[in-house]
């Protein structure tokens, strides 16, 4: 016996002893309702599932119930009987679901009393659409309450039944919708848990969240889009995610008109992309340049736009040939001159400044000479020049000084001087900052090594 089925044990016997007025636990129905799956009923006019733990809540609020007159009454609302009618089945889990989103909810003795078991029975034997439904809505409740009762469910099999219903055929547009928005709230909330975002799990999670991409369902897509943002927090889901093709879809989802999606997308992509050649040519060849320059004028949230640039300077820490492809892109010009037009915030300048540094860090000559046309240096001096100094606002500045500096080309030193830089950071040296004074004190013992060097140079000739 399993350690959670000894807790179930444990529980029983508790109630049993607490409350009088309940039936022995022995007397719990035994039979299953023996209907076959192919002569399941269609369900028409059936109405979106809602946000269902918030409605439940609203509902619950004329329950005038405590938590002991609650659990005196779960017994008839879970062991119904062969005899009971589809509209008392669904009439009791729409109570059951009232008790669950309660402020004291009696979950542990809605288990206890074979709360799962009948739910099981519904899902694999029932052909009622409303009856399933509110069995899935239930489920996710329970789920959200406790990683003991999502790893039982998931062991038992659950997410196996629930997502047959994906595979059926002949639906109509709500049906589909319906089975939809159930399947991916029930996989977002199994995917949060740390532990288990990895195996059988994903295994099992993932073809599914395939066909949930394809939906044209605004909450349905939210709702894989957590799923997927859940199992790409572990680096080593990554590379089966991106192999099964979510890539071109999540960049797609980038032009959608719903904040909701484009938020949803990026915390994905945010994940996936990082100092790997490999991510980030998959995301170059799914046109996320283009994709992103859409979200950075549509939006007007500078918040989102930083989290835009955030992982644009991530993609920015490219090979060289990849980097051919940022700038053939024109995708810097585009940006300096949509910042120009507004007064950024400083998490938007800080990461428009981290693309920049890393784009001179990774950039051949050739490829240099377009960012300082496009107006990249002088974007960077406006940094410097800033009355508000602190550490991370320009840690990317005195950073891409650094780099210029080591390419030790005469004409980027020299407009780095009539940009003022060199005087500027002079003057951060008085910095009481340990952090700035330290990276500033490395740039002018580079700087003052470059110009020695081309003294002796010079007397040597």
């Amino acid at each position: 016996m399993s350690g959670f089925d000894k807790k179930l044990k444990q529980r029983k016997e508790t109630f049993k002893k607490r409350i009088d007025q309940v039936q022995s636990l022995n007397k719990r129905i035994e039979s299953t309702i023996q209907i076959s799956k192919l002569n399941r009923e269609k369900l028409l006019n059936q109405k979106r599932l809602n946000c269902f733990t918030s409605r439940s809540l609203t509902e619950t609020n004329d329950l005038g119930l405590n938590f002991e007159q609650m659990i005196d009454q779960i017994p008839q609302y879970i062991n119904l009987g062969e005899q009971t009618t589809i509209e008392q089945k669904k009439s009791s889990l729409i109570q059951l679901r009232k008790y669950m989103c309660h402020p004291t909810p009696p979950i542990e003795a809605i288990i206890a009393y074979g709360f799962f078991k009948e739910v099981k029975n519904i899902l694999g034997f029932e052909n009622n659409f409303d009856l399933i439904f509110e069995s899935m809505k239930c489920l996710a409740i329970i789920c959200e309450k406790s990683p003991n009762y999502r790893k039982y469910l998931f062991d038992e099999g659950f997410l196996v039944l629930i997502m047959e219903f994906l595979k059926l055929e002949n639906l109509n547009l709500i049906e589909i919708e319906n089975i939809q928005r159930a399947n991916s709230w029930v996989i977002t909330i199994l995917c949060q848990d740390k532990k288990r975002e990895r195996g059988e799990i994903i295994d099992s999670v993932l073809p599914c969240l395939i066909t949930l991409l394809e939906s044209q369902n605004i909450e349905v897509l939210a709702d894989a889009c957590l799923s997927l943002y859940r199992i790409t927090r572990n680096i080593k889901n990554i590379p089966i995610v991106i192999k099964l093709g979510t890539i071109p879809r999540l960049v797609n989802l980038l032009f959608q008109n719903s904040t909701t999606l484009q938020s949803g997308s990026l915390s994905v992509l945010s994940n996936i992309v990082s100092k790997t050649d490999l991510y980030i040519q998959i995301l170059l060849e799914s046109n996320i340049l283009s994709a992103f320059m859409h979200l950075l004028y549509s939006t007007k949230s500078q918040t989102f736009k930083s989290e835009i640039l955030f992982v644009l300077s991530n993609i920015c820490t490219c090979n060289e040939k990849q980097m051919q492809w940022i700038i053939e892109s024109d995708f810097l010009n585009q940006l300096l001159k949509l910042l120009s037009k507004i007064v950024p915030i400083r998490p938007v300048y800080v990461e428009a400044s981290w693309i920049i540094s890393n784009m001179i860090a990774n950039s051949n000559s050739e490829q240099l000479e377009y960012i300082i046309k496009c107006g990249g240096l002088e974007f960077l001096a406006k940094g410097l020049k800033s009355t508000i100094i602190d550490y991370d606002s320009i840690h990317p500045c005195l950073s891409a000084t650094r780099k210029l500096i080591k390419k030790n080309n005469p004409q980027i030193l020299q407009l780095l001087e009539e940009l003022e830089v060199f005087q500027r950071i002079e003057l951060l040296f008085q910095n009481k900052n340990p952090q700035i004074q330290k990276k500033v004190g490395k740039i002018l013992e580079l700087y003052s090594q470059n110009l020695n060097n081309e003294i002796l140079t010079e007397e040597n000739d």
